[in-house]
């Protein structure tokens, strides 16, 4: 039937069911000229990119484009929609804004879950830190004798308080809360012991010179629950940073290291392959038939004897057998065999018949010397080359250059010298975030395939930052933390540049999930925290500025001064400072920097133990001259409102006299005006520490006894006035102490009239009244401290 017949046949059904419509008169030409219409409307204007595009688009929905399956189906739209174009490559940008709209709605999701759980975890620290400092305060309160709490007696004298028990002041100090758990216990696990273990060796003075990766992979390696996956990447790593050390040092530093890690994650990935060649010829020897030969040729071509034996013979075998040139290039190349790949090439030609071509080997061995050209042009014309994981990082971790622009120039070049543009490591590292995870993980199966494809491009702290923040990979936290140790251990964690800064825009810092990590260690292995907190500053920056903070706040969490700092001796001698900073100008000024600090921040404590650790006592005899002024206030004023916290308070003015006695012993014999200042001032401090003991145990004599040796005080009415306008040029913390010791004193002297007579007493008192009232503002003590006093006078005249 021809295409008139059809015409008429249709003619005739139009007539019968629909006499209105008009009838149709198209001619096989006039069918081709609206065809040819309708081509030119819808046409694609680059149809190769829009195929490329739309490919990738099904590939990553998990659609075979040559074969879709039965349940795809195409609807055409009506309208003016319906005949517009819609290039696919616009389409494929659709999607991916949307799959970037879930994924910023799934990190937002994953950022709450992990603050939860940091919240959590800071919550239980904190009520542990609560139950630790109670149960010893309860455990203080029994030891008096194995008889229970002491009951304190104070006399009733208004205003003033007097005699308690001597039991009081022989109380030893509480014992500070430690850690409950021991270093190497089994509650600790196996992992991050191995891992500890290593942070040890990285902190002595030749650790500098060690390949982390190396010692990490050691570690690891000789635990039998690692899982394979981890054993891999540390592989990778270890190579990479192993291959640092041939990169010659000059300006172009970060260059040679960007260059070495590539070199190292290609060595990795020809030697698995190597491995997977050899594994598969020893398991068909017969198929291989390798022979003894050690021609490195010869053995890839045994390789593809296994591994193409359905298509025998081959080539290489009979002379009319199926063609192998292209797999023996192939995986000649991938085994890291160049000389060998050009020796297979050698009959190749590149677009065989085009005219114009060149040899395949010349091309193989252009790329090899950096011909970007002719890589595209390979992957471009060969695409079922590299089309797993491992080839494609293979071959971008070999296409990789310096610059954008450079040039291939040849001594004969078929093509002549020309300009290229030169595959980056910017470039590689967009392709690789234009792709979701699961693109490479076989759909979350196998997670540490992203993370090995973001290690390869040089992606670090977008791969710790998978790691850490992953559901998936909630386990392998310490892997990541000892990953970016081992990073910043050979100072490549910023050698991705600004590809690898995709992350920070959801706050992730390295430093802080080291710093997270060591915490754990705070409290029951403080010399090992401090290596993670050290080694935390380091990842910031290393400024000294950080590692004092580092140094400073692990104090101020752990309270375990002594094996931090250590005592005596040699700056920090003897203690975990010595281990982890060796040598001793370097550890003295972190030291200092630190106590700075602290005394800027007001941590007082951790002031006072930094400056004698920093062979500073005269800092922190400053120091302590103003607590122990305020300890003191303290203690009296929690004694006359017959609180519990007495003894407490006690214990707390007993350990800063201990540790003024401390500093005082460390100043040397060549002393400025300050620190004679600072030292006569402890001294009279500790007087009036004398005067309240003796006071508060009844001793009033004792306490009346020491008066003379306090030179600041008037020792007759007639002097009140004079010693009081000279109270601005003594000491502030003496200022301070002041009110603490006219109420001690007032309280001795009242105590001791039937011994010394009321004249004695009354004289004495009225010069400490009149000295209380011409003491000039802001100096002047409390009007409560003057009323007291005038009480008295009133009392014994």
């Amino acid at each position: 039937m021809d295409w008139a017949s059809l015409n008429d046949q249709a003619n005739q059904l139009l007539e019968r069911g629909h006499p209105s419509q008009p009838q149709m008169t198209r001619n096989l030409p006039q069918v081709a000229q609206f065809s040819h219409q309708l081509k030119d409307r819808v046409s694609v204007r680059d149809v190769k990119q829009e195929e490329l595009a739309a490919t990738r688009f099904f590939a990553r929905e998990g659609i075979e484009a040559e074969r879709p399956p039965d349940g795809l189906s195409m609807q055409p739209m009506d309208g003016e929609a319906g005949r517009s174009p819609i290039p696919a490559a616009e389409l494929e940008k659709y999607f991916d804004g949307r799959h970037y709209e879930g994924l910023k709605q799934r990190n937002v999701v994953e950022a709450i879950a992990a603050a939860d759980k940091c919240i959590e975890h800071t919550w239980r620290n904190y009520m542990g830190n609560v139950w630790r400092r109670m149960s010893s305060n309860l455990g203080e309160s029994w030891k008096f004798d194995g008889a229970g709490p002491v009951t304190t007696t104070r006399s009733q004298a208004p205003g003033l308080m007097s005699g308690l028990p001597s039991p009081l002041l022989a109380l030893p100090p509480p014992t500070p809360a430690t850690g409950l758990v021991e270093p190497g216990k089994p509650n600790v696990a196996p992992k991050d012991q191995a891992y500890a273990s290593v942070i040890g060796q990285l902190a002595t003075p030749s650790g500098r010179d060690l390949n982390a990766g190396s010692l990490f992979l050691e570690a690891v390696g000789k635990l039998k629950e690692t899982p394979s996956s981890v054993l891999v990447t540390w592989k990778l790593l270890n190579k990479m940073l192993g291959q640092l050390s041939t990169t010659a040092p000059g300006p172009r530093m970060h260059w040679n290291s960007v260059r070495g890690l590539l070199r190292g994650a290609r060595a990795f990935m020809e030697e698995h392959f190597r491995s997977k060649l050899v594994k598969m010829i020893q398991g068909s020897r017969l198929v291989a038939e390798r022979g003894g030969d050690l021609d490195q040729l010869k053995e890839v071509r045994a390789y593809i004897a296994v591994y193409l034996r359905e298509l025998r013979p081959l080539d290489f075998q009979e002379v009319r057998g199926t063609r192998t040139d292209w797999a023996q290039v192939y995986y000649c190349l991938m085994a890291g065999y160049v000389g060998e790949a050009v020796r297979a090439a050698e009959n190749v030609y590149w677009l065989a018949g085009r005219q114009g071509s060149k040899d395949l080997k010349d091309y193989i061995e252009e790329w090899a010397d950096g011909d970007i050209a002719s890589a595209d042009r390979l992957l471009t014309e060969y695409p079922h080359f590299f089309a797993n994981v491992e080839e494609y990082l293979w071959f971008f971790a070999s296409t990789v250059r310096q610059r954008r622009e450079s040039s291939v120039g040849r001594s004969s070049p078929p093509l002549g010298s020309h300009p290229v543009m030169a595959f980056t490591l910017s470039d590689w590292q967009q392709r690789v975030r234009s792709q979701p995870p699961d693109y490479y993980t076989n759909n979350g199966a196998e997670p540490f395939t992203y993370i090995r494809v973001l290690l390869t491009s040089l992606q670090f702290k977008t791969a710790l930052h998978f790691l850490t923040n992953s559901p998936v990979m909630q386990s392998h936290i310490p892997d990541a933390v000892h990953m970016a140790v081992a990073l910043q251990h050979h100072n490549v964690l910023q050698t991705g540049g600004e590809g690898d800064s995709g992350m920070n825009s959801f706050g992730f810092d390295v430093g802080e999930l080291v710093r997270g990590y060591g915490r754990q260690f705070v409290h029951t292995d403080s010399s090992l925290a401090m290596l993670y907190y050290l080694e935390a500053a380091d990842v910031k920056g290393g400024s000294l500025e950080l590692r004092a903070a580092a140094l400073r706040d692990l104090l101020s969490e752990s309270r375990d001064y002594g094996t931090i700092l250590g005592g005596g001796g040699t700056v920090g001698g003897g203690s975990a400072m010595r281990e982890c900073v060796p040598e001793e100008a370097q550890r003295l000024q972190l030291i200092r920097a630190a106590a700075a600090q602290a005394q800027d921040a007001s941590q007082l404590e951790e002031a006072v133990e930094l400056c004698m650790a920093g062979d500073q006592p005269v800092k922190a005899l400053k120091i302590l001259n103003l607590q122990i002024a305020q300890a003191l206030q303290r203690f009296y004023n929690e004694l006359r409102m017959n609180g519990e916290r007495v003894q407490e308070l006690w214990h707390e003015v007993e350990r800063l006299a201990s540790r003024c006695a401390d500093a005082q012993e460390k100043v040397g014999e060549e002393r400025t005006y300050d620190d004679r200042r600072q030292l006569a001032a402890c001294e009279q401090l500790m007087l009036v520490k004398a005067v309240v003991e003796n006071q508060i145990q009844n001793r009033t004599s004792e306490a009346i006894a020491i008066m003379p040796k306090l030179t600041f005080l008037p020792s007759e009415s007639v002097e009140a006035e004079q010693y009081g306008k000279q109270v601005a040029l003594l000491h502030p913390a003496i200022i301070d102490a002041m009110p603490t010791l006219l109420r001690s004193l007032g309280s001795a002297l009242r105590d001791e009239m039937d011994r010394r007579g009321r004249e004695f007493v009354h004289g004495k008192l009225m010069a400490l009244c009149l000295f209380s009232g011409s003491i000039p503002a802001p100096h002047r003590p409390p009007q409560d401290v003057c009323g007291d006093l005038a009480q008295m006078v009133e009392a014994v005249r």
